[in-house]
């Protein structure tokens, strides 16, 4: 293979160097022989001899107890990582137990390794051609600056040619003058003969005036040379600085391409660098006078240290030019921090319009320290990442705080958390004490890795929009989560740049979406936290993966803000639930003992969940059921829930105690359905078969409700059901209830277990319980009046003689006396008297 050797003691940033350790590491990387030579020559142990070393010398066994067991005391031995397949755990151990050492790569990280290599390696190929193109450049401008000096030669040797026809036109002057000298003294010679040569004087002051005449005109082209010469000398000068410019221009064209070979640290972003350099151009303000700070009418003017104030700086902040190490080796936290300090001090000085924007070059970015991109503010402002990644080292620190800043558009930053030196979180946002933020965008925002509060932290960060991002966690615990919105700052967030607010002191903490974003907890935790939200919105492209917990968690509380207007959707999926036992609920409201709360504009859509207790679930801050007076109340709800996976079990739709929901259920699989649970619902329930729905039990309870069942179940389309002494049916007006159907029976009444059917516990009235208008054929104990008959026995109510209605007030109707003379009498009203049917008298 080609080589440079250069031989440049390292670190060296040389193109050349870059080159030949490219060739190395790709050797290092693929080679199956031992070892391979670096660029100074010497021999290194290839990564396929340092695996088969590294595997020879430690085995890896399938759980903890054979590595104990094998290796005894002291010993070391491998386990696959239980939370993620692309790392083994390395153990030794120690007084009779294993000790976690270290995490190693497996064959699965390896590739990955190989992968960012092959496209280092690329973008290496990128810069040498991008490098070649930029020497052509170079030559090409050479080549015109030789044309150039050629010409300015070719001009001089005119010059010269010139310079020598004015030195024989002097010539030609001075020899006009001795002649002009000649001609007078033949004119002294011939004024003593002037008596008798008159004519010949008269000829020579012609001739005299001739040669002034010529002498006149010879003055006049010699200016004229002059003239040219002057202007041939201006030619002279113009291209000698036309050679200069041109030298200047090669000259600046081969120092922008030594200065982009020497910012190629990042191999794939030196090339750029040139560019960003005249992006970050001085923006001059023609005219006026000059200002250490941007005013109108002004120009920019260094410094006592020789520099123009960053609020002068163009569009794009390079972090490359502030020190940043793409290669991940040194720290980059300082270069990150002071490269956002320019980008904010110029926001904060403008009109809060200017477009600015962070870049950092794609690479891997070493964090030991908490990256400060907080307290900014424009509408134009921007962080471009181009595939970045930030490796957070920040133990019990964010990677990244960004409190106080509004109005950025983030793009393609992803943040991992690492595993030894664990940050509390990857990205913090939201206000400092007196600050506000929000109005952001994230695109393609990647969190990963072991956070030990959460992936994202979001404690008041308003109206901003998440579009395709990735929040995941993988540290173990309960109280390990992937986005955190606490408005009340309950899990005590602070910054290490400014001041945020104590702890359950309230934010407003609204209008937050999500699109096609992702939300995983592979440690055990649930996914999302929220509390005193409002207006928060996920749609049907969210993923909510949770290895054994709830993928989101609702907080109320009897201070602050409610939750408000929440929009749920998208799929609830869970995985390792062997480890974890799996996702538990969808949604796990918490609330206090004795709270009564709700949750006003609940919308859930649950996509095919696999959820192994409920789907919704209710219950105190100790994991316990509410107890009385304790309720939380869904207002204004919609619930849609399609079929839950699960194998073995049917997955309750509910489950805790103290719920009551207002609204709209959609719940077509019916055994799910357990309203019994339910301390009331009011609305409309979509089900395929009410008679498998755990029903309302008998307890006087606010449930009022209709039943949309699907067509076929027993010619029940539309069923209204009530509980205990409420009622199933109300209407107002008169009649109170109208039945009109299609068939011979517009009513239909069916009777319960017991076999009786009671119509009207009393009449509000006074007087009939139902009356029949037509010639309807009645079964049961009822009123008819006109000519309506009855089939079947029939029950008459019973009166004593001391209490026999007005019967006035109930012409033609039916009574039984069971105390009138000679025993039980049955009677009818004649708008006078109760007469006895059998005697025709009078009852008496």
């Amino acid at each position: 293979m080609t080589t440079y050797n250069t031989g440049n003691a390292v670190p060296s940033t040389n193109p050349k160097d870059l080159y030949d350790n490219a060739q190395a590491l790709d050797e290092a990387v693929n080679s199956t022989a031992a070892t391979f030579t670096d660029r100074l020559g010497n021999e290194r142990t290839t990564l396929f001899r340092s695996v088969e070393l590294g595997m020879a010398s430690v085995s890896i066994y399938p759980d903890h107890a054979s590595g104990v067991a094998a290796v005894g005391e002291g010993g070391y031995f491998c386990v696959p990582a239980a939370l993620d397949s692309e790392w083994l755990v390395l153990y030794r151990v120690e007084g009779g137990t294993y000790v976690e050492k270290k995490r190693l790569p497996s064959v699965v990280r390896i590739d990955e390794i190989q992968g960012r290599v092959d496209t280092a390696e690329s973008n290496i190929n990128a810069l040498d051609g991008r490098l070649d193109t930029a020497e052509s450049d170079i030559n090409a401008v050479e080549g015109r600056a030789t044309t150039l000096e050629g010409r300015a030669t070719a001009l001089e040797g005119r010059a010269t040619a010139l310079e020598g026809r004015a030195t024989s036109a002097e010539s030609n002057i001075a020899a006009l003058d001795v002649r002009m000298d000649d001609a007078e003294g033949d004119v002294s010679a011939l004024s003593g003969q002037a008596a008798t040569a008159a004519t010949d004087i008269q000829s020579l002051k012609l001739r005299a005036s001739a040669l002034e005449t010529r002498a006149t005109e010879a003055e006049g082209d010699i200016n004229s040379l002059e003239d040219r010469l002057d202007d041939m000398a201006g030619l002279v000068a113009a291209a000698g600085t036309a050679a200069e410019s041109a030298e200047q221009s090669a000259a600046g064209a081969l120092e922008k391409a030594t200065e982009a070979a020497a910012d190629a640290a990042a191999a794939q972003a030196s090339a750029q660098a040139a560019q960003d350099a005249a992006d970050s151009a001085v923006a001059v303000v023609t005219g006026g006078t000059a200002s250490l700070t941007p005013e109108p009418g002004k120009i920019p003017i260094a410094d006592g240290s020789g520099k123009i104030s960053s609020a002068w700086i163009g569009g794009v902040v390079n972090v490359l030019s502030y020190g940043a190490d793409p290669t991940g080796v040194a720290d980059s936290s300082a270069a990150l921090s002071a490269a956002w300090a320019d980008v904010r001090a110029r926001a904060n000085a403008t009109t809060r319009y200017i477009d600015i924007t962070l870049k950092i070059p794609a690479g891997i970015y070493r964090v030991e320290n908490t990256v400060d991109f907080g307290r900014a503010f424009d509408w134009n402002l921007g962080i471009d990442c181009e595939g970045a990644y930030l490796i957070g080292y920040t133990a019990g620190a964010p990677v990244v705080d960004m409190t106080g800043t509004r109005g950025v558009t983030c793009k393609n930053l992803a943040i991992l958390g690492d595993s030894v030196s664990v940050p509390s979180c990857g990205l913090l946002v939201g206000p400092g004490q007196l600050e506000t933020s929000g109005n952001n965008r994230f695109a393609n925002l990647k969190i990963d890795g072991y956070f030990s509060t959460t992936a994202l932290w979001n404690i008041g960060c308003e109206t901003t929009n998440w579009d395709s991002c990735y929040f995941q966690n993988r540290s173990e615990g309960a109280n390990k989560y992937a986005y955190i919105a606490d408005s009340c700052n309950r899990f005590e967030a602070s910054s290490a740049f400014t001041d945020t607010r104590d702890p359950l002191t309230w934010a407003s903490l609204t209008c937050n979406t999500f699109q096609n974003c992702r939300f995983a907890n592979y440690g055990g935790g649930p996914c999302t936290y929220l509390e005193g939200v409002f207006n928060w919105s996920w749609d049907v492209g969210c993923y909510h993966l949770s290895f054994g917990d709830s993928g989101i968690v609702i907080r109320c509380s009897p201070i602050g803000w409610r939750s408000t207007n929440l929009k749920i959707e998208g799929l609830f999926e869970t995985a390792n639930g062997g480890v974890y036992g799996g996702l538990k609920d969808c949604v796990r409201i918490v609330s206090e003992d004795g709270l009564q709360t709700d949750i006003r504009g609940f919308y859930l859509n649950a996509g095919q969940p696999q959820c192994s207790r409920s789907v919704i679930r209710v219950e105190s801050t100790v994991g316990e059921d509410l107890a009385s007076p304790s309720m939380v109340k869904l207002a204004n709800a919609e619930i849609v829930v399609s079929k839950t996976i699960n194998v073995a079990t049917v997955t309750d739709v509910f489950s805790g105690a103290r719920l009551q929901i207002q609204g709209d259920m959609k719940l077509r699989e019916s055994p799910m359905v357990n309203l019994d649970i339910l301390e009331g619902f009011q609305g409309i329930l979509h089900t395929q078969n009410y008679s498998q729905v755990r029903q309302p039990g008998s307890e006087d309870k606010p449930f009022s409700f209709v039943v949309f069942e699907e067509s076929g179940n027993s010619g029940r389309i539309v069923r209204v059901d009530g509980v205990g002494t409420g009622i199933g049916l109300q209407a107002g007006g008169t009649p109170k209830i109208s039945v009109q159907g299609s068939s011979s029976a517009s009513l239909e009444l069916v009777p319960g277990a017991t076999g009786a059917i009671l119509i009207g516990a009393s009449s509000p009235v006074g007087n009939e319980k139902l009356r029949v208008v037509g010639t309807s054929v009645l079964g049961g104990p009822v009123d008819c009046s006109a000519s309506g008959k009855f089939e079947g026995p029939v029950q008459i109510g019973g009166y004593l003689l001391a209490g026999l209605p007005d019967a006035a007030s109930y012409l033609r109707h039916l009574i039984i006396v069971t105390n009138a003379t000679g025993g039980v009498a049955l009677c009818r009203s004649n708008g006078v008297d109760w007469i006895d049917l059998s005697t025709k008298l009078p009852v008496a």
